[in-house]
């Protein structure tokens, strides 16, 4: 196990319990939080790991760069960390503290509860398997009863958590207690399946004694993309939920209604939201997608040919060079109104220079397979490109001294058909009548933003969909595997194939 402190230095740690977490203090400018909202071809990518800080501050981690932004309740923001090193994928409450982990566990920044918010500075970071402080309460052990019914165990009590909306219950998690012994879960259901994924999102409050109180709903609907954590548990049992829409991003205190008292479980009256400071990033002027023949080619290809096309992806493995780094003449900056549209992926410093790479990176508008990437790359093509924009008076932000593949352009490739946008992949698939029926080498797709290919249905109780996409998110920029929620694939419709074979 290693500690790399904030001033580059580098020691052994002497022991996970032993170790002094000390951020650096630094003076903060109250930035704006960034929102990139979806477009064409472009999956949103919003606030991420929103969590409860203290008194009336929150903890969310900045799609742009990975830094944590500390906000209050009147949506302003009270302070900024560094930039992290790495894109965080989970967050764990250790009481006094607020982990933000790696996806592989590996790398954690430590938010103490006690930070001054307009001096966060840099987050100390630990890297290792080295053991953290354990998490505030244990994980619960989860149990699916049936399709309506999950059963969870947790400090000594049985929680049984229903669907509230007559759907398919598909996952549930511990929230947290409050001061009174109250518990909060949050429970997702599956109202629809076809043709295209509709989710339901509550709040359960259940009494000390393991009895459900009432509930609130999640205003799912409403998000344009839907954050991996998006409700935070204060103390004192305020349920709040940030909600970035096409327009901006919001707080939502979350009402909560006696299961008596009404059926459908659906706030009366539109909620109060509150504003948050955010710079919204959009994708304006959108344009048609290309038309296709009228008569697409689509060549007989098995699930087990598709899903390896997929993996070949993973599996690219090039050498950065460094004309596939920087070239003379094209400037590493994205605005349109001044004709730069390259920008190179977050993930790629110099210090990539001479680096065997796997996963292919994403290139707006491309659709390389590997045997073309890599081609392109020898003759000192770019690699990747997460500039963005479909407007014809910026050439749509197309980059031909480029390689790499965008969603479509993967989906498209490992169907073994010509490259189709998610607006008109209906014209080589058909819709799959349920999610029971979804199988490896179908697509998910939410027709002019994203599409992911379905390889798998995750393990244990929780329903979640294993997927391989190519996405602009910093923790991918490029083909990557990814595990998602029922509730972060609302609105995405599945589908199958037309040309493929059992």
């Amino acid at each position: 196990m290693r500690r790399w402190h904030a001033d580059g230095g580098l020691r052994l740690a002497l022991a996970a319990a032993a170790m002094v977490w000390a951020p650096i203090a630094l003076a903060q400018s109250a930035q704006p939080l960034n929102h990139f909202v979806s477009g064409d071809e472009l999956v949103g990518r919003p606030p991420e790991l929103f969590s409860y800080l203290r008194d009336d501050l929150y903890a969310v981690v900045d799609p742009l760069d990975s830094s944590v932004v500390i906000i209050n309740q009147a949506g302003a923001i009270a302070g900024r960390s560094e930039p992290l090193p790495f894109a965080p994928a989970n967050v764990r409450d250790t009481g006094a503290a607020l982990v933000f982990e790696e996806g592989s566990g590996r790398r954690r920044a430590l938010l103490n509860r006690t930070v001054n918010p307009a001096q966060v500075g840099a987050l100390a970071i630990e890297e290792g398997d080295g053991a953290l402080a354990p998490a505030a309460a244990p994980p619960p052990r989860v149990r699916r009863a049936n399709a309506r019914t999950l059963r969870l165990d947790v400090g000594g009590r049985r929680l049984t958590v229903r669907a509230r909306a007559g759907g398919y219950l598909s996952d549930a998690k511990v929230l947290g207690r409050d001061a009174s012994g109250h518990w909060y879960v949050q429970s997702s259901e599956v109202v629809e399946g076809s043709p295209q994924i509709r989710t339901l999102v509550f709040v359960q409050r259940f009494l000390p004694s393991g009895r459900l109180k009432d509930v609130a709903t999640v205003p799912v609907a409403d998000m344009d993309t839907i954050p991996s954590s998006m409700v935070a548990l204060s103390a004192d049992g305020l349920v709040t939920a940030i909600v970035p829409t096409a327009t901006g991003v919001f707080l939502q205190k979350l009402g909560f209604e006696s299961i008596s008292a009404r059926r459908d479980l659906r706030p009366a009256v539109a909620p109060a939201r509150t504003p948050i400071q955010t710079t919204v990033h959009q994708t304006s002027g959108l344009a048609d997608e290309a038309d296709v023949e009228a008569a697409a080619v689509t060549p007989p290809a098995t699930r087990d040919e598709i899903v390896s096309r997929a993996q070949a992806f993973l599996a690219t493995n090039w050498t950065m060079t460094e004309s596939n780094f920087t070239r003379i003449g094209i400037e590493n900056r994205c605005a349109k109104t001044e004709g730069k549209y390259w920008l190179r992926p977050s993930r790629f410093t110099r210090a990539s220079i001479g680096r065997t790479f796997g996963p292919m990176p994403y290139h707006w508008g491309g659709g390389d397979s590997p045997e073309t990437f890599r081609a392109k790359l020898s003759r000192g093509l770019l690699a990747g490109n997460v500039c963005t924009c479909r407007e014809a008076q910026y050439n749509q932000c197309q980059v031909s001294e480029a390689a790499g593949v965008d969603c479509s352009g993967f989906v498209s490739r490992t169907w073994g058909i010509t490259k189709h946008g998610t607006s008109n992949l209906h014209r080589v698939a058909s819709p799959v009548p349920s999610l029971g029926q979804l199988k490896r080498g179908d697509a998910l797709n939410r027709p002019g933003s994203h599409v992911r290919l379905f390889v798998g249905f995750g393990p244990g109780p929780a329903l979640t969909f294993e997927v391989i996409e190519s996405a602009t998110n910093r923790d991918c920029e490029g083909v990557c595997r990814k595990t998602y929620t029922a509730a972060q694939l609302n609105g995405y419709r599945p589908m199958r194939y037309v040309g493929i074979r059992d």
